[in-house]
C-alpha cells in the first residue's frame, strides 16, 4: 500500500467558501431574529385560532363536528 501524502488531502480553508461562517448572524437566518424563527411564538394570540360559534352561541365547534359525522 502506498502512502499518500497529508499535504494532498488538505483543503485550504477561505472565508469565500464558508459565507455562513464569516457572518455568523447570517448562518441561520432564524436565530439572526429569533422572534421569526417560529412565526407563532412571535405572536402567542396566534396560536389558537378563534373558532367561530357554529349553531348557536357558547357552542363547542368540535362537538358539533363530531356530532355532524357521528350521523
Amino acid at each position: 500500500m502506498n502512502a499518500i501524502p497529508l499535504a494532498s488531502l488538505m483543503i485550504p480553508y477561505s472565508t469565500k467558501e464558508q459565507p455562513d461562517m464569516a457572518n455568523p448572524d447570517m448562518a441561520n437566518p432564524d436565530m439572526a431574529n429569533p422572534d421569526m424563527a417560529n412565526p407563532d411564538m412571535a405572536n402567542p394570540d396566534m396560536e389558537i385560532p378563534d373558532f367561530p360559534a357554529t349553531e348557536g352561541s357558547g357552542s363547542n365547534p368540535t362537538r358539533n363536528l363530531k356530532k355532524k359525522l357521528a350521523t
